[in-house]
């Protein structure tokens, strides 16, 4: 079975980023809109929208399968067919 997440990230790889970005840009509006509405507010308003964009990240990184190629979980993991 194809991973789709896979083939997405195969075959637009330039639009990734922009596309994460506005992903990225479209969380944070929608969790500094709703956040209030469950009595989060002040400075818990700004950690509570980088949890959700932390969240996000993780989701994203996991779904492309990109974990071999972030930061120091490279140095971690060995990389096939170097």
């Amino acid at each position: 079975m194809i991973n789709k997440y896979k083939v997405f990230a195969a075959k637009k790889p330039l639009t990734n980023g922009p596309l994460v970005t506005l992903i990225r840009f479209v969380a944070m509006v929608i969790a500094l809109a709703l956040l209030p509405f469950f009595g989060v507010g002040g400075w818990w308003l700004g950690l509570g929208t980088n949890i959700v964009i932390s969240i996000l990240a993780i989701f994203l990184v996991t779904a492309l399968d990109l974990w071999p190629w972030s930061g120091s979980i490279s140095v971690m993991s060995p990389i096939k067919n170097c």
